[in-house]
């Protein structure tokens, strides 16, 4: 959340959680214009639980090559 305070430009999340792709989200829709973020989740279960945060300017992506 820092740098996405101290940057400009779009924003890429690599993982979903419970706290930081909702706090990203809020972050990047607020600004004038909009931040695009993509989030990539590579857990199918993951990726459901966050599909309401799809939108015009954040895309979530079900990536099945990631690993960590």
């Amino acid at each position: 959340a820092a740098m996405v305070a101290a940057t400009q430009g779009p924003v890429l999340e690599l993982g979903m959680g419970d706290f930081s792709s909702y706090l990203l989200h809020a972050m990047c829709a607020v600004q004038t214009p909009p931040r695009r973020l993509v989030s990539h989740e590579s857990n199918g279960e993951w990726l459901e639980r966050f599909k309401v945060l799809d939108n015009r300017t954040h895309s979530i992506v079900y990536n099945t090559k990631m690993e960590f």
